[in-house]
């Protein structure tokens, strides 16, 4: 649930708000702390997971709707995902499908273990890559996952994600309430 909850900050900050969220140094997915340490975990060339700029990132280059979507997908998907490989060939093969772009080469900045599967369901899509000020802090990677992508990937995504879901389902909407309230004991 607090992952959910943090996912949902930069949506209110950008939607509700009307606070960037997605740009470099915001708070507090993408601030300068969060990108050091990102860096830093580019620079281990070990896959441990990814932190929440992780999903700040794809918000800066895609728009919100990208996780979004991929998350409102899997709620309604019904397929069961026994294993962390088959976690992992979902979400790059949904991400990648959503946003229209083959996001492996850019995943490889988290080392994440990709399997053939999920390059060959890939493999006809447009690359991207992002080439900016961050990527450029670690351009001896991204030149290396670059020459063995083997594909001319964009550094600049074309299109912005739309949202497919209702952000503001619920608001002013009194439905149900599950709250349970134990009786308070009498006093002897």
């Amino acid at each position: 649930m607090e992952v959910t909850n943090e996912l949902y900050i930069p949506l209110v900050y950008q939607n509700l708000l009307n606070i960037p969220a997605y740009e470099f140094g915001a708070y507090p997915g993408l601030s300068d702390i969060k990108i050091l340490q990102l860096v830093r975990q580019w620079r281990t060339k070990t896959y441990t997971g990814v932190q929440l700029s992780y999903y700040y990132l794809l918000g800066h280059y895609f728009g919100p709707g990208l996780v979004g979507n991929v998350l409102m997908k899997k709620t309604n998907d019904p397929e069961w995902l026994r294993t962390a490989e088959d976690v992992i060939h979902y979400w790059l093969k949904t991400v990648s499908l959503e946003s229209g772009y083959d996001l492996i080469p850019y995943h490889r900045l988290w080392h994440f273990p990709i399997e053939q599967r999920t390059i060959t369901a890939l493999q006809t899509l447009p690359c991207f890559f992002p080439r900016d000020e961050l990527t450029m802090k670690v351009s001896d990677i991204a030149d290396e996952i670059l020459a063995r992508s083997g594909k001319r990937c964009s550094h600049n995504a074309a299109r912005k994600v739309n949202f497919k879901g209702d952000l503001f389902r619920g608001i002013n909407n009194v439905e149900k309430q599950f709250i349970f309230f134990q009786p308070v004991p009498n006093k002897p």
